[in-house]
């Protein structure tokens, strides 16, 4: 078995290469499965591991779920996906500047927002503290889910539902300060919401009809340059 990693993207390497390159106190493999090598690097997934220089294997060919129906462990290290990976969130990146975060108040009512609606697509919405450049992220509800399995049902078109799961939101993030500043309940305010899911679920690659975005996408850029032609 070889492997693309977010710090090697141009060469293979084998699961010993990646053992031998952990650091100190690693107890897990960590991987995370995506669509294409391009876009599973732009994962809200890999903030925290690419905060932090860990590595990460990329399984980007629909085989890779497959594999991870019987490959669990390697040597002492189970394999984990970075998507359900419990991390040590006190470890702050150390070149970043800390984003100064949305007061409680605002963002409570920013989090009725989201669920009034998207309503039943997800289990809950709450803030992140592993976020750092993506404004959210789709999580397990259930923390025995099993994701690899899912895709195994996609790729085989049996019994595939999107899975509804926990959307975690950036608190520091400038697109949930600016959405704030809309008037709650507007039509912007609302497509915004709808779009920040879509795209949640297209990074993930279980979104199942993607091109359904492209109308939406394009209210937001009118919305836009009307607003920058009022200003």
């Amino acid at each position: 078995l070889r492997f693309k990693t977010n710090l090697h993207t141009e060469t293979w390497s084998s699961l010993e290469d990646y053992v031998s390159r952990m650091k100190d106190g690693q107890k897990e493999i960590y991987y995370i499965v995506g669509e294409d090598p391009k876009s599973v690097l732009r994962s809200p997934h890999l903030d925290y591991f690419h905060s932090q220089g860990s590595e990460v294997l990329l399984l980007t060919d629909p085989m890779d779920s497959f594999m991870l129906m019987g490959l669990r462990k390697y040597k002492d290290f189970d394999l984990k996906n970075v998507a359900q990976a419990e991390v040590d969130t006190t470890q702050k990146p150390t070149e970043q500047a800390e984003e100064e975060k949305i007061a409680d108040v605002d963002f409570n009512s920013l989090v009725e927002r989201f669920k009034q609606v998207l309503g039943e697509r997800v289990t809950d919405v709450r803030a992140s503290n592993r976020l750092y450049q993506s404004v959210a992220r789709l999580a397990d509800a259930d923390a025995n889910a099993n994701p690899e399995l899912q895709r195994v049902y996609k790729y085989l078109g049996r019994e595939y539902e999107i899975p509804k799961k926990l959307l975690e939101l950036n608190p520091s993030h400038n697109i949930l300060k600016n959405l704030l500043k809309l008037e709650s309940g507007s039509d912007l305010q609302n497509i915004i919401i709808e779009q920040i899911y879509d795209s949640a679920l297209l990074v993930e690659g279980l979104h199942p009809d993607p091109s359904s975005i492209a109308p939406r996408v394009q209210q937001i850029i009118e919305a836009a340059l009307k607003q920058k032609n009022v200003e």
